[in-house]
């Protein structure tokens, strides 16, 4: 056997060896490129009967499909793209010619049995390495790889073809665009980029089981897949067991992600999941505010499976998984970060999002074991923001007067949310909290929150920060399902009656509408040893929300609109307990007992 016909042989191995590995997907490609592997010394060299055709044109037809239910070993035919369903329109391939090995010491030519020798090692995570996230070839790659044209993305049935002319070569082929498909309910469904690959143009082709390769394929199809990658979730818990949570009360917050695809034996090169909580309602240094983080049904260590940075001045918090924490991600793994913060204002609205940055390129994955210490910050675009949800409250305000309508100051009142579906009807003053929650919420008058509210020397009575009753962990409650609130004075003024009956209201949407910014995800910070947080960068992209208006509610009690009279005392109506005639008669009385008595007294002298 000659030289020429042994390297030829090593090089459509290698092809082959780089088709298989590349063009499967990320969960798939350990399974086939082991068995690959396991089986070299077992699979027959395939032989070409013929030199390349080194005027002959060449291409490379990318087949993109999504969420593939099983893999097959791929020939480099175009009936390899036959098996499988679910085509990927929008998916931007670029390509690279690779020049050298990897090292930059020897050339790679197919048209040359040195150069072809020199490719039988290449592999795409040795090149991978040269891309940036822009799909750009690094300072380091010049010379090893070269882009050829630009990207191209898949359509009409997810499909795009490179015309490689005569530039026969090994490739590495890069998805530098992942698919977004829009669904019928307005989301978006996203996919996890496919793993860098190296393609052969051309290749042997008949190589599929047994048989030898007996001539040259110039019209190479690859078939590289992609899973769908669950976006992060945010979800706000704002009313439990029926009680909603107003100024002064703890909100909840989780958010849940799920990690992609993952090779076997590989772990992610870093995972971050971030948080901006809105500055005008909580503080995320507070020590009332908590994050916890799970993995699955594990709950996760501070300081052993990631490392938690809060920072003052822009609000946000952030969870770094370590080494050991990126060990208990696999493929699927379900996170969730459990957040609770007190609400310290009486602020109309709390929007939150939150982020996950997750290393969207697969050949960036490192052993289980091994690998380098995570980076304290992702690579720039590589966040996902989740939902937007929001928290909405309210106020209350009306004035105390008497029955000539003056203004009256030192009222005071306490409030309650019956549960829901419960009418402010079935609340009895004496006993309101046999049926209701007792509300705390933010007090005009002295500025905090408090569960009592006076009415000041204008007479008037504020309370802030009540959460809506129509809206309640970020969805619209029915009419059915609203609680509603019940104003009950437990003091009344000086001189004055107290109201015999707790007072309903609610807080209901207008139909007017308003804009509101969500706070800004922070993208980059640093972190010193003793948690201070400096070098803070913030991104660029706003996310806005519209949300409807909830104006001032008020109550009524008499004739006038936004008043609640007070009844003069009406004591001095009763009947005296005493008076004269009484006081005269039990005079009259002890001065004829006291006479009785001196007459008996002078009778027995004489």
């Amino acid at each position: 056997m000659n030289k020429f016909s042994r390297t030829a042989r090593s090089v459509t191995f290698a092809a082959i060896v780089g088709l298989s590995m590349g063009i499967s997907a990320p969960a798939a490609m350990a399974q086939e490129s082991n068995t690959v592997e396991a089986q070299t010394a077992n699979v027959p060299l395939a032989s070409a009967a013929s030199l390349i055709d080194a005027n002959k044109e060449a291409s490379l037809t990318i087949h993109k499909f999504g969420d593939p239910d099983q893999t097959f070993k791929p020939t480099g035919e175009a009936a390899d793209a036959e098996q499988h369903k679910n085509p990927l329109d929008g998916a931007g391939f670029s390509i690279y010619k690779i020049l050298k090995t990897a090292d930059g010491k020897t050339d790679i030519n197919m048209n040359t049995n040195a150069g072809l020798a020199a490719a039988a090692g290449v592999k795409a995570a040795d090149y991978a390495k040269f891309i940036d996230a822009e799909g750009n070839v690094k300072a380091e790659g010049n010379g090893i790889i070269e882009k050829k044209g630009s990207e191209q993305k898949t359509q009409s049935g997810g499909i795009t073809k490179f015309d490689i002319g005569t530039e026969h070569a090994p490739y590495l082929v890069v998805e530098t665009t992942s698919p977004k498909v829009q669904n019928q309910d307005g989301s978006e469904t996203t996919y996890t980029p496919a793993n860098p690959f190296v393609a052969f143009v051309p290749m042997t082709k008949n190589n599929a089981g047994d048989n030898q390769g007996t001539e040259w394929n110039y019209d190479v199809h690859a078939v590289p897949k992609n899973y769908k990658k669950t976006p992060p979730k945010k979800s706000v818990v704002d009313q439990t067991d029926g009680k909603l949570s107003n100024a002064g009360d703890v909100i909840k917050y989780n958010i849940d992600t799920e990690v992609r695809k993952i090779e076997e034996g590989k772990r992610l090169k870093y995972y971050f999941i971030g948080d901006t909580l809105d500055s005008k309602n909580f503080d995320v240094t507070a020590v009332s505010t908590t994050i916890t983080v799970k993995a699955g049904e594990k709950q996760l260590g501070e300081g052993t499976h990631y490392t938690l940075s809060r920072d003052k001045g822009t609000n946000a918090f952030r969870v770094n998984f370590t080494k050991a924490g990126l060990q208990e991600l696999k493929s699927g793994t379900k996170v969730q970060v459990h957040v609770e913060a007190v609400k310290t204002s009486n602020e109309p609205i709390a929007p939150n999002e939150a982020t996950e940055w997750e290393p969207g390129n697969p050949s960036s994955d490192q052993d289980t074991e091994g690998g380098d210490t995570p980076p304290e910050n992702p690579e720039p675009g590589a966040g996902r923001k989740s939902n937007t949800v929001e928290t909405r409250f309210g106020d209350l305000r009306f004035k105390k007067v008497g029955e000539d309508r003056t203004a009256l100051e030192g009222a005071e009142f306490e409030i309650y949310q019956t549960k829901p579906g419960v009418k402010c009807e079935a609340v009895d003053v004496k006993t309101p909290d046999a049926n209701a929650f007792k509300v705390q919420a933010w007090d005009g008058a002295d500025n905090k929150v408090d569960t009592v509210f006076q009415s000041n020397n204008d007479g008037i009575v504020s309370a802030s920060g009540l959460h809506v009753n129509d809206f309640a962990n970020n969805a619209v409650v029915g009419s059915d399902e609203q609680t509603e609130y019940c104003l009950v004075e437990t003091k009344a003024p000086k001189g004055k009656e107290l109201l015999s009956k707790a007072v309903g209201f609610k807080l209901l949407a207008s139909e007017e509408k308003k804009t509101i910014e969500v706070p800004v995800e922070v993208t980059e910070w640093t972190t010193a040893p003793d948690g201070a947080v400096t070098s803070v960068k913030k991104s660029e992209t706003t996310t806005q929300i519209q949300t409807p208006v909830y104006k001032t509610v008020s109550v009524t009690v008499g004739a006038n609109e936004g008043e609640v009279v007070n009844l003069n005392d009406t004591t001095p109506q009763l009947p005296l307990t005493g008076g004269a005639g009484v006081g005269i008669l039990a005079a009259i009385g002890a001065a004829i007992v006291a006479a009785g008595a001196w007459f008996a007294r002078r009778g027995s002298k004489s």
